[in-house]
């Protein structure tokens, strides 16, 4: 048998920086959240 030499990464995305707030807040309204 041969050796499988895939692997597969995973990770959450983190933002970080001046104006975030923002930027997740216009996420939240492109998805259609209204109370959060």
């Amino acid at each position: 048998m041969k050796h499988d030499t895939a692997f597969q990464m995973a990770a959450a995305n983190i933002r970080f920086g001046h104006g975030i707030t923002r930027e997740i807040g216009m996420d939240l309204t492109d998805m259609g959240a209204k109370h959060t």
